[in-house]
């Protein structure tokens, strides 16, 4: 071998390693706000560490976020700049943020998994909205009928029959009077159980005026949050499905 062209090796070989620098991140976290979301939250994400290449802490030039659901589909970001980036979660589930730090040609990138879970608050979010409803029950025979609900963020609704099919009823909730109304009128979801599903109550007005209420089971969301199933009990249980309008 010829010892003149060995040399060249050697001092390419050198010169490419010496180019070739370490990065790392020093002390990195991806914090949230608010600290458990839930769906309809805007969830504000904020990049806190330094970059260091071959040990030096060098100035972040750029930064580059993304937000993947647990099938690893992109998720779209509300607003990036910078160090902070803001979304709105539409769902329940897991998710990766993702901050990648650059500085020249090196980048490196931090991950942090987020649970998205349901509250009262994000129940009662999703619950708003006009909706076309049908009903049915069981007592006196057998009832099923049509109603329209209009119901606010806090719970406080107005709803009507439109449509009797079978039996007498002829209020949405039965004894109650649907031409009354009263600020406490409303649908309050009190807890989420274990399966998911949102328990509560909803307050009515008496056919006397005085302010009662029937408890709320098993309500349940699908259709993208366009349909809800729930029972509503006291003593009799009546069923509704509702279609967001």
């Amino acid at each position: 071998m010829n010892f003149r062209n060995l040399s060249w090796i050697l001092v390419i070989s050198v010169t490419i390693f010496s180019c070739s620098k370490q990065v790392n991140l020093v002390n990195p976290e991806i914090t949230i706000s608010p600290f458990e979301p839930a769906p309809l939250d805007t969830i504000t994400a904020n990049f806190v560490g330094e970059l260091a290449l071959d040990g030096e802490m060098v100035e972040i030039e750029s930064y580059d976020w993304k937000v993947l659901d647990e099938g690893n589909n992109e998720i779209a970001i509300l607003s990036a700049e910078g160090s902070t980036m803001k979304w709105v979660v539409k769902d329940e589930g897991i998710f990766s943020i993702r901050a990648t730090v650059t500085a020249g040609n090196k980048s490196i990138t931090e991950t942090k998994q987020v649970k998205i879970e349901h509250n009262i608050t994000s129940i009662h979010k999703y619950l708003a909205g006009d909706w076309f409803a049908e009903g049915n029950a069981d007592f006196g025979g057998g009832q099923e009928w049509e109603a329209q609900f209009t119901i606010e963020e806090n719970g406080h609704y107005a709803g009507h029959l439109t449509k009797l099919i079978k039996g007498d009823i002829s209020r949405v909730f039965d004894t109650g009077d649907d031409n009354l109304d009263h600020p406490d009128k409303r649908f309050e979801i009190t807890q989420i159980d274990g399966n998911g599903e949102a328990l509560g109550v909803v307050r009515y007005v008496h056919q006397d005026g005085q302010l009662l209420e029937f408890g709320i089971k098993d309500m349940v969301f699908s259709n993208n949050y366009d349909t809800v199933n729930y029972t509503v009990f006291k003593g009799a249980e009546i069923h509704y499905e509702m279609q967001r309008q």
